[in-house]
């Protein structure tokens, strides 16, 4: 089977809690009012320890750039809560049984297909503004 085969689009992810960029803790919508959530890491790219002064630098970026993709939801008690809205490409699960991950959004859009058309990949970003570096 190719690699390819293993490759998926999860649709109306939730991204959680930005507790950093390695990883990510998203909420994901299977269908059916059924949530999962999980703890990924994205795909291609080391970050540096959040410790680090870089490390707070690429935290404070996703925060930022992910709080520009921010959509309000209605809750069952009638509250309503904001998250941001991005769409993950899973690829498989790495050493400590995290999905390795594309998480590609964009700011103001609620069309999971559009994200993907027309959307940001946060992972070559991060690279690109030289706050992770490429890995292979």
């Amino acid at each position: 089977m190719s690699r390819e085969a293993h490759v998926r689009f999860c649709e109306g992810v939730e991204v959680k809690f930005l507790c950093a960029t390695r990883p990510l803790d998203v909420e994901i919508d299977v269908g059916f009012k059924i949530k999962q959530e999980h703890r990924v890491r994205l795909r291609g790219i080391d970050c540096p320890e959040m410790s680090s002064p870089k490390g707070e630098e690429s935290k404070a970026f996703v925060v930022k750039e992910l709080s520009k993709c921010i959509v309000e939801k209605s809750l069952f008690n009638g509250g309503v809560v904001g998250r941001p809205l991005v769409v993950v490409k899973t690829y498989k699960r790495g050493m400590f049984g995290r999905y390795i991950v594309d998480v590609y959004y964009l700011p103001g859009e609620s069309s999971s297909e559009i994200i993907v058309k027309k959307g940001k990949l946060l992972n070559q970003i991060l690279i690109d503004k030289g706050l992770a570096r490429k890995v292979s």
